[in-house]
């Protein structure tokens, strides 16, 4: 399974459309094997839709995300789970060992104005 999580340095990046960079998290067996980090392509929904379609992703772990860019999620056919936020280790250990759900309120049509 591969796991995508925005991130700016370890921390989630809580606007998925800015995100600088991905985490990716390759498991196997409830147990990550290895990881990388990836550049995003650029900001927004577009860019977004190329970053998860080269990354391949089984599940996106995110803080907030607008509508546009779940279209994106979805376009690549991962499971989304919102409203994560702290480290992305963390994030993906606490998801892992099933602690970690999608919040409904994390997603949300956006609003921020830079598109």
């Amino acid at each position: 399974m591969k796991i995508a999580v925005p991130v700016e340095g370890e921390e989630i990046f809580q606007h998925f459309g800015r995100a600088p960079a991905f985490k990716v998290y390759e498991v196997e067996n409830g147990a990550v094997k290895a990881s990388e980090l990836v550049a995003s392509q650029g900001t927004g929904h577009t860019a977004k839709s190329t970053d998860l379609a080269a990354m391949k992703p089984d599940v996106v772990l995110c803080g907030g995300i607008g509508t546009g860019a779940l279209a994106a999620v979805e376009a690549a056919g991962a499971k989304l789970v919102a409203g994560a936020s702290g480290r992305a280790d963390d994030a993906v250990s606490a998801y892992l060992a099933g602690q970690l759900e999608n919040r409904e309120d994390a997603v949300h049509a956006c609003s921020c104005g830079c598109h």
